[in-house]
């Protein structure tokens, strides 16, 4: 089960369930195994399948899965998934806290729209 109020997400990975978590030691292990900040990456689009794989990695390091876990998940991943990776990944990054849920990014215009503006 879920428990986002601590950040840890569900993902299924090769039929099993796995828990997803982005803490301060999940993204600082995942910027110096991608040699620079994770965010500057997803900032410039460049989202390859390295840079999935270690993002898995580094959210699936954490105390809800056993020890080393996060190897055998790796293990059955699947190229037809790699959407399913991606969101599951916003979706670890949204309940860290540390991005907006697509629903919450339109909120802090107060009110106003740009639409119509010149």
């Amino acid at each position: 089960m879920a428990n986002k109020q601590r950040g840890y997400v569900p993902i299924e990975i090769g039929g099993e369930t796995y828990q997803l978590r982005y803490d301060f030691n999940a993204l600082a292990q995942l910027d110096q195994r991608l040699g620079q900040s994770f965010f500057k990456v997803l900032g410039e689009g460049n989202i390859g399948f390295h840079v999935i794989r270690e993002a898995l990695v580094s959210g699936l390091a954490n105390p809800a899965n056993g020890r080393g876990e996060e190897t055998r998940a790796l293990q059955h991943l699947e190229v037809a998934k790699v959407d399913y990776y991606i969101d599951k990944i916003f979706e670890g990054l949204e309940a860290a806290g540390l991005i907006k849920p697509k629903d919450a990014e339109g909120d802090d215009t107060g009110g106003e729209s740009d639409e119509g503006e010149a």
